[in-house]
């Protein structure tokens, strides 16, 4: 396994300052199956991953039409969907389909996305991943952007996590150690320029390249510098509207003009300021959430710009997550976490414990939280 450090891509590979968005994606459709939800219906990268009788929706489509989201993140069935790899010993690594075969069985087939195959409503960041085999409803036994695959009978009390999948790296030819890791980035194609070589994602340690890590390419129209931004994209088959050019992530990276940076995801399941983002204040000086921090304006900054707030949680406290690690109480043997709060009855009345509120922030939407059910 390549021992390439996730603290350097943390540090380096998501340091730019252009504009972020996020990677929308398509999906396959089987018309006879389809009835309005995720029965039918599953996103995914590309086109070549459409079963026999399934449609290919590109991703404009999707947003446009009367489907379900499809996006890499947080809600569990919006995610595109991967390859599963069984590599014997009850582990399955998940790789994007554009990498190498199977060394052993591809669970893939058996991701379970068919009629009358329900997927339990707490599917989601922390909840338990259960549903070996046929068993229905399930959590877990599905290979996707985000999400690992976590079912089976000795596997029961093991939890689903948001950005837990890797995907892979484009690393520098650079000999020199310190600009090799400068140069070199987390990407969602295989395309990676002269300059780099591609390392699959299997082959690196866990969390090295998460989503939120993660670039993606776009859908661009015109002409080489004076290109116009479409949407983010991983192939080219999600940009076939006339006059749309697919640009890889090392092609992306030299439209400098664009001003874009496409990422896969956006962590929404942690505390975490974005790296990435970069204000301009009216010294026209471009100040990142570290140097908000660390100003002594730190409060007015926080409190007039709604963009800074955004994307500066942790340094303006204005944080929403649950901390899905941590169990609440213990009910008939059973440990309760905020992932299976959110479907109790009585999590109103749970969220009045301020011990619970402040762990389950989201959930009990603790300010600055705030839920639909408020």
């Amino acid at each position: 396994m390549l021992k390439i450090s996730a603290l350097f891509i943390s540090l380096f590979a998501r340091q730019t300052f252009a504009e972020v968005r996020t990677t929308t994606f398509g999906a396959c459709v089987d018309e006879a199956l389809y009835s309005g939800n995720y029965t039918g219906f599953h996103c995914d990268y590309t086109a070549d991953n459409c079963a026999k009788g399934e449609t290919w929706v590109r991703p404009e489509e999707v947003e446009d039409g009367d489907y379900p989201a499809c996006y890499c993140g947080e809600n569990f069935e919006a995610n595109p969907h991967m390859r599963g790899c069984y590599g014997g010993g009850g582990v399955i690594n998940c790789r994007p389909q554009h990498e190498a075969v199977c060394e052993g069985y591809n669970m893939t087939n058996r991701m379970k996305t068919g009629p009358g195959i329900e997927m339990d409503p707490t599917c989601g960041h922390g909840s338990k991943g259960f549903g070996a085999f046929s068993a229905s409803p399930f959590c877990g036994k599905r290979c996707t952007c985000s999400y690992g695959y976590h079912a089976g009978e000795g596997e029961m009390r093991s939890m689903i996590f948001a950005g837990e999948t890797n995907h892979g790296y484009c690393k520098s030819r650079d000999k020199n150690p310190k600009r090799n890791k400068n140069k070199s980035y987390c990407s969602a194609s295989l395309d990676c320029g002269k300059k780099h070589d591609y390392v699959e994602s299997h082959t690196l340690e866990a969390d090295t390249c998460p989503c939120d890590r993660t670039r993606s390419g776009a859908c661009v129209k015109g002409k080489k510098g004076k290109r116009q931004f479409r949407r983010c994209a991983v192939a080219e088959d999600s940009c076939r509207k006339k006059g749309e050019k697919f640009l890889s992530v090392a092609m992306l990276k030299k439209e400098k003009k664009l001003g874009i940076d496409c990422m896969l995801c956006i962590n929404t399941w942690t505390c975490e300021d974005n790296s990435k983002y970069k204000f301009t204040n009216s010294a026209d000086r471009k100040l990142t959430c570290a140097k908000i921090a660390k100003s002594k304006n730190r409060e007015k900054y926080c409190k007039r710009e709604e963009k800074i707030r955004k994307n500066c949680a942790r340094t303006c406290g204005t944080c929403c997550a649950d901390d899905v690690r941590k169990v609440l109480f213990i009910e008939n043997t059973e440990e309760v976490t905020c992932a299976m709060l959110r479907m109790r009855e009585d999590k109103f009345v749970r969220c009045e414990d301020p011990a619970i509120a402040s762990t389950c922030m989201k959930t009990c939407g603790t300010p600055p939280c705030a839920t639909d059910d408020d």
